[in-house]
């Protein structure tokens, strides 16, 4: 996931440093209280608690109703928030699962940053 602040990177994430490699864990919560969160966001505009990620396992199947695979797919959930999020531009409902999709750009209240999420092939091409 990376972060960019006016259309700038300002830097990734891992361990607040580099780059924050999801899926490692089954969700990641997003917001202003560093005693609980997993994602600090600094921005007076967003909650303690603002919004998670969450992975969820996916089932598809084939035409017969067979099980073919099983993935774990992001999603957003905001998490009744006072200024919402958005992804792409839009806002997520509240208390919803939102599906992410690489190259989504996720904002918390009326933070200039963006987060934005990669898979990792995409990520491997990016630097």
């Amino acid at each position: 996931m990376f972060v960019f602040k006016n259309g700038k990177e300002i830097g990734t994430l891992h361990a607040y440093v580099d780059m924050l490699v999801i899926g490692r864990q089954s969700c990641y919560l997003f917001g202003r209280d560093r005693s609980v969160v997993d994602v600090p966001i600094e921005h007076p505009s967003c909650s303690k608690q603002h919004a998670v990620i969450q992975f969820r396992q996916v089932t598809h199947r084939n035409e017969f109703g067979d099980e073919r695979r099983v993935v774990h797919r992001p999603f957003l959930i905001d998490l009744d928030s006072a200024n919402g999020s958005t992804v792409n531009g839009e806002d997520v409902p509240p208390s919803r699962y939102y599906e992410l999709r690489s190259g989504d750009t996720c904002q918390f209240g009326a933070s200039s940053r963006e987060y934005v999420l990669l898979d990792e092939a995409n990520a491997n091409g990016v630097k």
